[in-house]
């Protein structure tokens, strides 16, 4: 699954279905197109806000910075991060990842210049993750050969200058947007703010906008119809979007 599920049809049996009949002109099937160009720009939004994707993306660590082959449909690049490590009294290194929530982990490998060992990966019965916030706990098991090797090199000391290439997969997948009605919701809403003008445009062609002699700026003039209704509707995606937040980014649950 990839997108929100908002669509043109679900626009128009929503916000729209009034609308039409008190503005015929917005019943015009050629609006369908306007309507999908502002829905894709309201999922690049609310994606970049929540700091996720719609469909579940495959993350592939960058492994050089020569310029990237291509990637398969459905993939993109993660660049390695910082290793934290960990400050004795803090528990264990915690990494998070640069989209959530996360499906699973394939694999975090560390690169360590100047060590023996180079590389280490990092057990993934090591790993306990918290799908919702994208953050990854390494709570290693003790009393194992790759425990000792970890000690061995400093990898679970805060001192360790190391980064780490992780491989994974996150995103929204249709189970996760069923949990998450809220973010239909909120893509819905910014598609209907992105294409407010345009309707107003077909409602009004005239006098619809006033602008500078540099063609650098405009503003909307008096034939502007749906002023009070973009103001009710932006204020819902902000409390939306903040309640969103609120969720995944308060306390969370590591899972096993």
């Amino acid at each position: 699954m990839a997108g929100s599920g908002v669509t043109a049809q679900s626009l128009r049996g929503g916000f729209l279905m009034g609308l039409q009949s008190a503005y015929p002109a917005l019943a015009d099937p050629s609006l369908d197109i306007e309507m999908a160009d502002a829905i894709a720009y309201a999922e690049s939004m609310v994606g970049k806000e929540l700091g996720t994707r719609f469909g579940v993306t495959h993350f592939l660590p960058m492994q050089s910075a020569s310029a990237p082959v291509a990637l398969p449909a459905g993939s993109e690049y993660e660049y390695p991060m910082q290793w934290p490590g960990c400050i004795p009294g803090d528990g264990y290194p915690r990494l998070r990842t640069r989209v959530r929530p996360i499906v699973d982990v394939v694999s975090i490998v560390l690169n360590i210049p100047g060590s023996l060992v180079g590389q280490f990966p990092i057990p993934t019965d090591w790993l306990r993750v918290d799908r919702q916030t994208n953050e990854i706990l390494v709570a290693p098991a003790a009393g194992t050969a790759p425990y000792a090797l970890a000690q061995g090199i400093g990898m679970l000391s805060w001192r360790l200058p190391a980064t780490a290439q992780i491989e994974y997969h996150a995103g929204l997948d249709e189970t996760a947007m069923l949990q998450w009605p809220q973010i239909k919701r909120l893509v819905a809403l910014r598609a209907m703010l992105q294409l407010m003008p345009t309707m107003s445009l077909w409602i009004n062609p005239a006098q619809l906008t006033t602008e500078s002699a540099d063609g650098l700026s405009q503003s909307r003039g008096s034939a502007y119809v749906f002023k009070d209704m973009e103001d009710r509707l932006g204020k819902e995606a902000e409390t939306l979007l903040n309640r969103i937040l609120d969720v995944w980014e308060g306390p969370s649950v590591i899972y096993l």
